[in-house]
């Protein structure tokens, strides 16, 4: 059953954060709760953009990231911008154009189906995205 195998892959990423990073997974992205935490998992990721961003310049390759926004931002139970103003910071940091899809996904749950976009989720991404850069190319 589809369903239940994608709840049980959740309760195993959860189990796996708990026991990697003593929290709940996306509280290592959100919550300020944890401070410790917060700064391992977001220097993680700087450190991850840092490569990215190299290579992408050794190789002259056009790089944006997209950020898209948890299904607890979409659906408003979770008000928090840490995610969203720590990869700000960061994407500042590199160099590394962002678009943040926060705004134009807010309050729409058809864009999310569980964890993850839904397909026409992934679908209003593609038109933000081709939207923001396609007078660029």
């Amino acid at each position: 059953d589809a369903p239940e195998g994608r709840r049980e892959a959740f309760r195993k990423s959860v189990e796996i954060a708990n026991d990697q990073l003593g929290t709940r997974q996306e509280e290592a992205v959100f919550s300020l709760r944890n401070p410790a935490v917060l700064r391992e998992s977001w220097a993680k990721t700087d450190e991850a953009v840092g490569l990215v961003v190299e290579e992408a310049r050794r190789t002259a390759t056009p790089l944006v990231a997209v950020a898209f926004p948890s299904m607890t931002q979409v659906m408003g139970s979770n008000s928090s911008t840490v995610y969203q103003d720590s990869l700000v910071a960061i994407c500042g940091r590199h160099g590394l154009p962002l678009i943040d899809l926060l705004e134009s996904f807010s309050g729409n749950p058809n864009l999310y189906r569980t964890l993850h976009p839904s397909v026409l989720g992934y679908e209003e991404a593609a038109r933000i995205v081709r939207d923001r850069i396609g007078p660029l190319l």
